[in-house]
């Protein structure tokens, strides 16, 4: 009590007053109440049926995963194949880097581009994380152009990871890869 800066006495708090527009938001809540309360469990029940729609395609991809079915190789081939003007336009940049003595770089580009077809032919199928063993392990290649691929891939693999120097040899045998996906009916003619 000798402490004059200590307060002993405390003055009553007031509730202050509830504004009117709060008021009247209180009892339009409480008037539309029971049907904000069907629409909570309608616009639940309908978040519930979209997320078992996606779970449930994701495990029905699982269990049935998709099959391309093909009951005719040659026209399985024509859908994987690059249009004519594609090939001959990607052959002609490689053409450009060979010439210059860059075979590393266009050999990497036709597998680049082999993966670029099938990303086109498949989407989706190919993550960017996706090496090209991985890319070559897929089960959606037909064996003709897993052939075409698996050759270049091994070119790259060796010149990109065991310091293998690619040759003149090695390009003319992966272009020669990729003409054969390509263009099946080349050696045909003539």
């Amino acid at each position: 009590m000798r402490h004059h800066d200590l307060q002993f006495d405390f003055p009553k708090f007031d509730l202050p007053e509830t504004p009117h527009w709060l008021e009247q938001l209180q009892q339009w809540l409480a008037k539309a109440g029971p049907v904000l309360t069907v629409l909570w469990w309608v616009l639940g029940g309908l978040a519930l049926a979209v997320l078992l729609y996606v779970l449930g395609r994701l495990l029905w991809r699982v269990i049935r995963p998709e099959r391309i079915v093909v009951s005719d190789m040659r026209s399985a081939m024509e859908e994987w194949r690059p249009t004519t003007a594609q090939a001959l336009t990607l052959l002609a940049d490689a053409d450009v880097l060979a010439a210059e003595g860059k075979y590393s770089e266009a050999v990497h580009l036709l597998l680049l581009r082999s993966i670029q077809d099938l990303d086109n032919f498949r989407p989706r199928v190919v993550q960017r994380s996706y090496t090209a063993r991985e890319i070559e392990a897929l089960d959606v290649m037909p064996a003709a152009v897993r052939a075409a691929f698996v050759g270049i891939m091994d070119v790259v693999e060796r010149s990109r990871f065991g310091d293998y120097v690619v040759t003149a040899e090695d390009y003319a045998r992966c272009r020669a890869e990729y003409e054969r996906f390509a263009f099946p009916d080349a050696w045909r003619g003539g």
